[in-house]
């Protein structure tokens, strides 16, 4: 039996409903397709030409069903990536779900940064910290491969439910040797550790890097706060960077520069306002040639530094 609430009612009135009912989302209508594609199984260009299509030849009663409780989740703060399992980034899809940070297009401006780089280098070592879900190290070292470079790729995070995550992508998106052989790319060594920069000892793994990339956390206390009060259902160590939002930042710097063989470079991800007090913090842990990168709506909030040809230490 049809339920009456569809009858007769096409898929773009349903998105309009469903659209409706997320409206602390900044992309419902959007949140409602993805949706509408998972629990359907149609690719987004299908689901396109359906539009004018009556709800019930694309969705069948138990399909409507789970629909429903997916808005529902989404509406009391789930995010979209968690109901579904997965979020694309640089054309790949990540798996991702509670206890990880859902990627976020702005992170991409940081891969082009590094693979900008890292251009001219046929092998390549390069640590990504506070990894995530491993979108941005492995989108790196992946569209290397694509290019026939070879690249060793630490992913590290000082949370275990991250590095679980991380540890999925890597065994879903690394071909093997052999695989990557058989289509003549390059190859992708992958090593996966638990850091906390703000713990890590000052002696270990010294000058092995060719690019340190990270996307720490940088959200302000209060911020963070009134985010996941609101709903926003994402880890808040994932989150959190303390009173000014920068309280791993000085760390992170000084570890960085660690790591990084002299010439070597750090990339680091940032709110839109912080751009000048990272400059500062990268500059008095000893990087010069810092540069911030935008992002498409002009924000800057990718930025670079290079540790000095002379190796010089941070003060």
């Amino acid at each position: 039996m049809t339920d009456p609430a569809v009858a007769g009612v096409s898929l773009s009135r349903l998105l309009d409903r469903l659209a409706a009912r997320l409206p602390a989302s900044e992309t419902p209508r959007l949140d409602a397709m993805v949706l509408v594609e998972f629990v359907s199984g149609l690719r987004r260009e299908s689901l396109l030409a359906e539009l004018r299509t009556p709800v019930t030849d694309v969705l069948d009663a138990a399909a409507r069903v789970r629909l429903e409780r997916l808005i529902d989740r989404r509406a009391h703060g789930v995010p979209v990536a968690y109901l579904v399992g997965r979020r694309e980034f640089f054309g790949r899809d990540f798996a991702v779900g509670p206890g990880v940070l859902v990627p976020r297009p702005e992170t991409e401006h940081a891969v082009e940064a590094a693979l900008e780089v890292l251009a001219a280098q046929p092998t390549a070592t390069v640590h990504d910290c506070c990894t995530g879900s491993g979108c941005l190290g492995l989108s790196i070292a992946l569209e290397r491969a694509a290019a026939g470079l070879d690249t060793e790729l630490v992913l590290s995070d000082a949370a275990p439910a991250a590095l679980e995550w991380a540890q999925r992508n890597v065994e879903t998106l690394v071909p093997s040797r052999s695989e990557a052989r058989d289509r003549a790319d390059g190859h992708v060594q992958v090593a996966l550790r638990r850091l906390d920069v703000s713990a890590a000892p000052a002696a270990g793994d010294e000058g092995i890097c060719d690019v340190v990339t990270a996307n720490p956390p940088y959200l302000t206390a209060v911020e963070t706060s009134t985010a996941l009060s609101s709903g926003w259902d994402e880890p808040a160590n994932a989150l959190d960077g303390g009173e000014d939002g920068l309280e791993i930042y000085p760390d992170l710097a000084r570890w960085a520069f660690r790591q990084l063989h002299p010439g070597g470079s750090v990339i680091v991800e940032h709110g839109a306002s912080q751009a000048a007090d990272v400059r500062a913090i990268l500059l008095d842990a000893g990087f010069c040639e810092v540069s911030a990168g935008r992002d498409l709506a002009g924000h800057e909030r990718i930025t670079s530094a290079r540790r000095p040809e002379n190796g010089s230490r941070p003060r």
